[in-house]
């Protein structure tokens, strides 16, 4: 620039017209590049270091999104994971909870039908003891008054009651023995039965634990799946946005620097500021192309794991009603066969005793009547008898009123 303003200064000197406008030319051309030169470097410095922080900015951010999101994804996980270890531990204590519940009470069904047999033993002993007791006392009642009427017909009354005396105690044995036999059915029962309602509850509460944890299982894998989603769109969508700024910052260096081409040509500015509209547009097309398809494949997979948690959960409490209702059928067929069995028990004790109250009742009549031949007892005794005993009247209003008025 020093040296065409040297040159031009020389020639203006010389008064040479022809010199003087060529020179004036150059002087304007050498100007104009020198500016030209000056612009550019200057641009070129401006929109470098513009660009260069940008692209430096926006790899840094990249980084540190992409970096952030691997670490958020590996804090889900293992908070997911630690609410599935908790969920089953949780199950197995509720699980074991209930076992011991089932143990207790099937203990105390079988406790229960020991008491009730114990008492009722006891009553059925103290039952028979009485009407023994009771049996033997109407015996010697029954003597006192025999002695006091001095009559066949009251020494009859007193060999019956004799014998009956000696069926009542049969009776008694009859009695607790098929109270005793009841006893057994109902021993039998209960233990049965308390060991069937003790399996049926811990089978169904290992089904409950099984299905419990596989919707834990099912609800941790939703999260982590959620979280690895989430994880890859923000990786994803922090590269685009690098790709983005840098798309952004290369399309306005090329502008600046368009721009001074375009002073030093002593042009308008359209040219460069249409191709930075166009490269803005596809910048901002790729952005949103790229963020959309994240977006999309997020969504997508999330989806995807929200169905399999509720196909999952769906399953498990399909299953936990199957197999609830499974253990709760086995168990009232396994009750109503051993119900069935104590009922026939308790029937069968029922005739056993019947029967035998009948035949010692029998045998004690039948003996008697062999061992005392009273007309009393026989169903010939009647008018001619009558002839022969003079006081038969007096024994038979006597008789009257000893018989009627027994309840």
């Amino acid at each position: 620039m020093a040296q065409s303003d040297k040159a031009y200064q020389m020639l203006v000197a010389q008064n040479n017209p022809t010199a003087y406008n060529a020179a004036q030319a150059g002087r304007v051309q050498a100007l104009a590049n020198a500016t030209l030169a000056l612009t550019d470097a200057d641009a070129d410095a401006d929109a470098n270091a513009a660009l260069a922080w940008v692209t430096s900015k926006a790899a840094a951010d990249a980084a540190f999104a992409t970096s952030d999101a691997t670490n958020w994804d590996a804090e889900i996980t293992a908070q997911a994971l630690a609410v599935d270890q908790f969920a089953h531990a949780d199950d197995a204590a509720v699980a074991a909870q209930n076992d011991a519940g089932a143990v207790a009470q099937a203990a105390n069904m079988v406790a229960g039908a020991a008491a009730d047999v114990a008492q009722q033993n006891a009553d059925a002993a103290a039952a028979g003891n009485f009407g023994t007791a009771e049996a033997n006392q109407e015996t010697t009642s029954l003597g006192s008054f025999s002695q006091t009427l001095g009559t066949p017909w009251a020494a009859f009354e007193v060999g019956l009651a004799g014998a009956k005396a000696g069926a009542a105690a049969t009776k008694a044995a009859d009695l607790l023995q098929y109270v005793q036999s009841l006893g057994s059915a109902e021993t039998t029962y209960a233990t049965n039965d308390a060991a069937q309602y003790q399996t049926m509850v811990q089978s169904t509460d290992a089904a409950w634990k099984t299905d419990a944890n596989a919707a834990a299982d099912a609800n941790q894998a939703q999260a982590g799946t959620l979280a690895g989603d989430e994880t890859t769109f923000e990786q994803s969508d922090a590269t685009a946005w690098q790709a983005y700024q840098v798309a952004e910052a290369q399309a306005l260096h090329d502008q600046t620097v368009g721009q001074a081409q375009a002073l030093h040509d002593g042009t308008n500015y359209d040219a460069p500021n249409a191709a930075f509209n166009t490269a803005n547009q596809a910048a901002n097309q790729a952005y949103s192309s790229a963020e959309g398809a994240a977006q999309a494949a997020q969504t997508t997979g999330d989806a995807v794991a929200e169905f399999a948690r509720i196909q999952a959960a769906a399953n498990a409490l399909l299953d936990i009603q199957k197999q609830s209702a499974q253990c709760t059928d086995t168990y009232l067929n396994a009750e109503s066969s051993d119900y069935d069995a104590e009922q026939k028990a308790d029937a069968q004790a029922l005739d056993t005793q019947a029967t035998s109250d009948a035949q010692a009742q029998a045998s004690a009549i039948q003996s008697f009547d062999q061992q005392n031949p009273s007309p009393l007892g026989r169903p010939g005794f009647g008018a001619g008898q009558r002839e022969r005993d003079p006081n038969r009247g007096q024994h038979d209003r006597l008789a009257g009123v000893a018989w009627h008025g027994r309840s």
